[in-house]
Formats: C-alpha cells, structure tokens, sequence
C-alpha cells in the first residue's frame, strides 16, 4: 500500500509537516477535536475518553459523516495516532483507508469504497460494514468545553484562632506549640526534639489560615468528642484547639487515634510550618565590657 503524502496536517489546532497525526485524549470530558488532510482526502472528528464520538470524511467525490451510533466497533477507539492510506484493494474499485493507532488495543482500519460505503478491519477478523449516520452539519460546532469554576476561600467562619500542640513522649517526640491567627500571624513555642527551640512569630498568607478554618467549620470537628486515645502510654499526644465566635473547642488524641477530620486538620496544620515567614530574631547587645 503506497500511502499518501500530506500536504497539510492539522493536530489539536495547530499546523505541522508529518504524516501521522496524534491525538491523545485530553484530561477534560467531551471533546478532543482532530484533522488530517493528504492528498485532496480530509479526514476531521472529535474523540473523548470513552473513544470517537464523530467521523467526517470529505474529498471531491464524497462527503460523509458518522455519528457514534454508526461508528460501529470505532465508538469505543481511543487512539494516539492516525494515519491515511492509499490504493487500498476493493471489489467495488478504488478505495483508501484510515489506520487507528490505538491505546487499548490491535490497531484498526476504516476502509472507504468507491461507493462511499465503509467497513472496519482489526487484525484477522471479519471485516465490519458500517455506513455514514445523521447527515453532517454544515459547519462543525466549536468543540464544547467544561466551564471553567472559580472558588473562593470563605471567611465568614468566625473563626478567630488555631492552635496545635503536640506532646511529648518518652523517646524523642517532637514537642511544641503554635497558634495561628485569623490575619496570619504565627506564635510559637518549641520543647524538646521540636523542629525549632524557643519562642519564634512569623506569619503565613491570610488565605492559609481561612482554608484551614472554613474546612474545620464545615466538618464535624465542633461536634467531636474531647478525647481519644489509643490505649498506648507511651504515645505522643496531639490537641487542636479553635476558638469560633468566642467559644473555645478543644480536642485531645492520641496519635493516629481520633476520627478522619482531626487526622486531615492535624497534617494540614503541620503543613502550615513549612510556610511561615519567621520574623528574624532580635539581635543580641554587646553589653558592657
């Protein structure tokens, strides 16, 4: 088979010189759109993540369009590949194909009659005739697109302040505290193995802060039990306390041993340390000699 050569190759919008086109599906649902032109033959179509949802074939002798009902075993293809082929054998005269590279699975191959009638080819099994469906538009719709979504961080929560503190164990846990404040700031104190010693302020963006505590204010942490443990003595202790609308909430657990949202709010405020613009420390006098 003598395959055509492109003179013009359209892949995702773009125009480039190559004889295969690929086109892997993108991450958002429906519609991932292709063309590929060679030798007076336009091959177009859209395919998402659960495979080809439209075929349009045009050259000067034919003009036709499959929707994914008439796809046949092509509606559930995806490919990363494709390419045009021609001098393709049939009964009914000269024909060309259309190569699949696919993903999943053996490639397959469209092939277009003379006549316009069409019929699928994977591998060694029969041949699959199918035929163009609904009649094409008159211009290809501009491919859909999920809306973008805009989130905004809520700060009606009333929540005011987060504390962590972490206890100590026999060994060598990590023990410190540190708060953080509805605009930022960060007050902390670090005992022993603490990842800083003594007492350190800084601050993180604001948005932080609310993240943190809108999530808390939307979960069940304000309807926790006070404590729980894990029956381990010697076990580091973890306690957060939020203070919502003047009413302080406390919550004390053994390690690994309190519900999901304590567990999520624990890691995130962890996280927080790694964000903190420390203030630098004042410099120490000379004194007097």
């Amino acid at each position: 088979m003598k395959p055509f050569r492109p003179h013009a190759l359209l892949h995702l919008g773009a125009l480039a010189a190559a004889f295969t086109v690929s086109a892997q599906p993108l991450p958002y649902a429906p519609w991932n759109h292709f063309a590929l032109a060679a030798d007076g033959v336009q091959v177009s179509g859209d395919q998402g993540d659960s495979g080809l949802y439209r075929l349009r074939i045009h050259d000067a002798n034919r003009d036709l369009y499959f929707d994914r009902a008439s796809l046949g075993p092509l509606g559930g293809l995806r490919f990363h590949a494709m390419d045009i082929i021609g001098s393709e054998p049939s009964s009914s005269g000269p024909a060309f194909a259309i190569l699949f590279r696919t993903m999943d699975g053996p490639n397959m191959k469209l092939v277009i009659r003379a006549d316009g009638s069409a019929e699928v080819l994977q591998g060694d099994k029969p041949a699959i005739p199918i035929s163009p469906g609904k009649v094409a538009p008159a211009a290809d719709p501009a491919p859909a697109r999920v809306p973008s979504r805009t989130f905004t961080v809520p700060t009606n929560h009333g929540i005011t302040a987060i504390t962590l503190m972490r206890g100590a164990c026999l060994g060598s846990c990590p023990s410190y505290t540190f708060t953080i404040a509805r605009d930022g700031r960060v007050d902390y104190e670090g005992g022993p193995y603490a990842p800083y010693a003594g007492k350190r302020t800084g601050h993180i963006p604001a948005y932080v802060f609310h993240r943190i505590a809108s999530f808390l204010d939307q979960s069940d942490f304000f309807g926790m039990a006070p404590s729980y443990s894990d029956g381990i003595v010697d076990g580091p202790s973890v306690s957060i306390t939020v203070e919502r609308n003047g009413v302080r909430q406390g919550v004390d657990a053994d390690l690994d041993a309190a519900p999901n949202t304590f567990w999520v709010a624990e890691h995130a405020l962890y996280d927080v340390l790694g964000q903190v613009a420390w203030a630098p420390k004042p410099a120490r006098g000379k004194g007097r000699k």
